[in-house]
């Protein structure tokens, strides 16, 4: 009986309670509504950075030459990639590396999202045949043409997951 009229109180006090710690300490808001990106789709943006990473690839995997890859990059170039260096000169310095260290052997591009300036890849890269592969997601900003910022995150594919749906 004592539980009962414990909870009883307690939901008749929960209105309360909860009005009187909404006011006095608000919740912040956790994803603010003002990252919202309404989105208008730009071909133009898409097809240069298609143009981009094949030309990128192409460095990587066939030694092919960095002036192809530097005719997409913007003057200013923000890399948010750990591993390079801002500007092109930086990108083009650490591509040279993994040219000649041959980190990756094959790429697959599973989706591309394309919102205003935005473009966004998910890709697996393949070190070896038998390798499960590193999925990444590579986000490019894009302005008149040129590719002036990149984000990109790896992470390798697990042998086990405990769902079936893959990880792209």
């Amino acid at each position: 009986m004592r539980k009962y009229i414990s909870l009883g109180i307690l939901a008749t006090l929960m209105p309360t309670i909860l009005l009187a710690s909404k006011q006095d300490n608000p919740v912040p808001e956790i994803i603010p509504k003002s990252n919202i990106i309404k989105c208008k789709y730009n071909e133009k943006n898409v097809n240069t950075v298609i143009d981009f990473e094949n030309a990128v690839l192409n460095v990587i995997f066939n030694k092919g030459s960095v002036d192809e890859v530097s005719k997409y990059l913007g003057k200013t170039y923000i890399q948010h990639y750990p591993s390079a260096e801002d500007g092109p000169d930086g990108l083009i310095t650490y591509l040279k590396g993994l040219g000649d260290k041959k980190v990756f052997t094959r790429v697959e591009t599973r989706k591309i999202f394309a919102c205003n300036d935005y473009v966004i890849l998910e890709n697996i890269f393949y070190s070896s045949k038998n390798d499960l592969g590193t999925a990444a997601i590579n986000t490019f900003r894009v302005k008149d043409g040129k590719i002036i910022e990149h984000w990109e995150l790896m992470e390798p594919i697990p042998k086990e997951a405990k769902n079936n749906n893959g990880i792209f």
